[in-house]
C-alpha cells in the first residue's frame, strides 16, 4: 500500500498541471472532538466528471495528528437552479504523525457556491485502517 500512494500521487499531480486549481483554508472536528486546520487543493477536471483533491489537516488538540489525503471526487447530485451540488469522494490518507499509518477515507460533501468562483465545501469523512474513523469539515476555496 505505501509503495503505491507516492507514485499515485505523482502521477495524479502530474497529470493536472493544465487543470484548473482552486485553493483554500479548511476548519474541523475529528474524534474525540479533536479539532483540526488544513489546506485543501482541487484539481479539476482530471477526469471528464471527477476532480483530484488533495488535503493537509493539521490537528490542535492532545493527540495532534496530521494527515495528508488524496481523493478522487465525484459529483452526484447537482439541486437545479440553485448552483448547489452533492459530491462523493474517496482515496488514500497518510497519518503522519504521531505515528505513520496509511488508510483509506470515503467522504460525502456538498458544495455552495459564491461569487467569482469561490465557494464552500461542507464534508464527512469516514476513515478505515490506522487513521481517524470520523471527520467533519468546512473549507472555503478560491479559484486560482
Amino acid at each position: 500500500m505505501r509503495r503505491l500512494v507516492l507514485p499515485l500521487l505523482l502521477v495524479l499531480i502530474a497529470s493536472s498541471a493544465s487543470a484548473e486549481v482552486a485553493l483554500g483554508p479548511r476548519l474541523g472536528l475529528m474524534d474525540n472532538n479533536e479539532v483540526f486546520l488544513g489546506v485543501q487543493a482541487e484539481f479539476s477536471p482530471i477526469f471528464r466528471r471527477a476532480s483530484v483533491v488533495l488535503d493537509a489537516d493539521f490537528g490542535l488538540g492532545s493527540s495532534k495528528p496530521n494527515l495528508i489525503d488524496l481523493g478522487l471526487r465525484i459529483p452526484l447530485i447537482p439541486l437545479p437552479e440553485t448552483g448547489l451540488m452533492f459530491y462523493g469522494q474517496a482515496g488514500p490518507t497518510w497519518m503522519v504523525s504521531p505515528d505513520s499509518e496509511f488508510g483509506m477515507n470515503v467522504g460525502l460533501g456538498l458544495i455552495v457556491p459564491m461569487k467569482e468562483g469561490r465557494r464552500y465545501n461542507f464534508e464527512y469523512r469516514w476513515g478505515f485502517g490506522d487513521i481517524p474513523e470520523h471527520r467533519v469539515s468546512v473549507a472555503v476555496i478560491f479559484g486560482l
